[in-house]
């Protein structure tokens, strides 16, 4: 049911080509955000201290310093899409509603390979550069593995 609850909200975006066929679409957060957020859990004195008085929100949308390359846009909670022409990535606070805003594209030529270990979703770019999502069971990340594997055969 997960596959298809993000699956879903993503097609018919505006963005998507006529011709182009979503595959899997898994949301996740951005690795910084989940030590951020371990750090928070384990002591709200700790966070405040080291980043001031924050809204839950502002944790969600806050940009941290990414990977080089072609992986530095992915420093943000978001929803990542493997289409069969490419992959999207969409701003997404929370996993509810459907995302708007992209925030960057890859042709399919640019990603070398995926891999789904220690709940982080990692992508290895064409440049050497790798960046990642802390995606949850939840949102089957091995078929985003799956879909992928099937395009580069």
């Amino acid at each position: 049911m997960a596959y298809w609850h993000m699956t879903k909200k993503v097609l018919g975006h505006p963005e998507l080509g006529a011709e182009e066929n979503v595959l899997h679409a898994c949301y996740g957060l951005s690795a910084n955000f989940v030590s951020m957020a371990n750090v928070a859990a384990n002591s709200r004195t700790i966070m405040v201290g080291r980043t001031g008085d924050v809204s839950s929100l502002e944790l969600w949308t806050t940009d941290f310093a990414g990977e080089e390359g072609l992986a530095a846009p992915l420093t943000k909670t978001g929803v990542l899409v493997l289409t069969d022409q490419r992959l999207l990535y969409f701003e997404k606070a929370l996993a509810i509603g459907k995302p708007k805003k992209i925030l960057a594209t890859w042709p399919l030529r640019q990603l070398t390979a995926i891999s789904y270990d220690d709940k982080t979703l990692r992508i290895r770019f064409s440049d050497g550069s790798i960046g990642g999502l802390h995606v949850p069971k939840a949102q089957q990340p091995r078929k985003f593995l799956d879909a992928f594997a099937e395009l580069v055969q």
